[in-house]
Parts: structure tokens; sequence; C-alpha cells
């Protein structure tokens, strides 16, 4: 028998449905009853122009210190899948599906998911082709780093940022260490300091 009746659709949860997840809010609603989950504040989903607040049925605020009782709030519902609507969801999405279903990408390994140097790694680990890389917040060692690569163009961005976010295609040893300098120790639009960590 199905954990769903006759009269009752599943539900999906969408983490921050802003950008992306808006369209994904619009793919679904025809076929899901929807909930919302705010990652933080700084999303402000409800004065996003892209976010169909229409679409939903219940609305949940993400708050660290009382962790336990979102997830149970959201439990509630038995969402079918918690999906990421933003790459600033991701984080949260697995942990709550994990949480809740035990299934899913283990939040141990989401910074795979977001930490582009590590994802490079993991990718070289499973037997596929990868692009030469370097991490660093020293800007005198990444233009180090491309003398000895010795290619006519790298890419300099953030390790976990978004889009298009200080993202620069440098040709020669000055411009990777200017863009180096422009990202090192800024505040990314995922609201994370640009350093090696």
């Amino acid at each position: 028998m199905s954990k769903y009746s006759a009269n009752c659709r599943p539900v999906v949860a969408i983490v921050d449905a802003v950008s992306a997840g808006a369209l994904v809010t619009q793919e679904m609603a025809g076929h899901y009853d929807l909930i919302h989950i705010e990652s933080d504040v700084a999303v402000n989903a409800l004065s996003h122009p892209r976010f169909h607040k229409h679409h939903f049925k219940a609305f949940y605020h993400w708050d660290r210190s009382q962790a336990e009782k979102c997830l149970e709030q959201i439990a509630l519902h038995n969402p079918l899948a918690i999906i990421p609507g933003h790459e600033s969801a991701v984080k949260l999405s697995e942990k709550i599906a994990w949480s809740i279903n035990g299934d899913g990408n283990d939040p141990a390994t989401t910074v795979l998911r977001r930490n582009k140097f590590l994802m490079n790694e993991a990718v070289g680990r499973a037997g596929l082709k990868t692009v030469k890389q370097a991490a660093s917040d020293d800007p005198c060692v990444l233009k180090n780093w491309f003398r000895q690569y010795s290619q006519s163009k790298v890419v300099v961005k953030p390790l976990d940022s978004a889009g298009s976010d200080d993202v620069y295609i440098c040709t020669n040893e000055a411009q990777v260490e200017d863009a180096a300098r422009t990202i090192t120790s800024k505040i990314n639009i995922m609201h994370n300091r640009n350093e090696k960590r």
C-alpha cells in the first residue's frame, strides 16, 4: 500500500527556491505538494522576485539553534525528497534528507559537492580525467604555480562560491596575482570568506 492516499499528493521540500529553484518550483508544483525551507535569513526568499510563494503549502526558516525542532516539523510532512533550489541550499538539503530519511548524500561528504578543488580531486580519484589545479589564499603561490604550469590560460575562482562570482580567466602571471588578490579574504555570494580551508 502506498504511504500516500489518493487525496494526498507526495510532498517535496525545496530549500532556497530562488534562482534556478524557481524553475524547479514551477516544474514540480503540478505534481507534488511543496514546502519551502529557507536556509538563512540572508536568502530572504519572500522578497526574491522569482520566488513563487503561492506554490508552497508551508514555509520554514531554518534555525541552527533549534535544528531538532526544525527537523521534527519538516519530518511531519513525510517528504519524498529534499531538493536544493540554489547553491546556498546544498549543505542544508543534504543534512535534512540524511536526518529524516537516512538516505541521500552523506553530509560528511557535502564538501566534495561544494569545494571546487576537492570536487576535482574526488573526480580524479574515481579515475576520470581532471584539470591540473592549485589551491591557495596566497596570490604569490598561485602566480608561481601558473609559471610552472605553462599553459596559455587558467581560471582563478573562489573554492566554494557559485555562478560567475569572482571568476577570472587569466593569461599571464600578473592577471593571476591580481585575480587572487581581488578574491582573497572577500566574502563571496555564499556568505563564506574566500580562503583556503
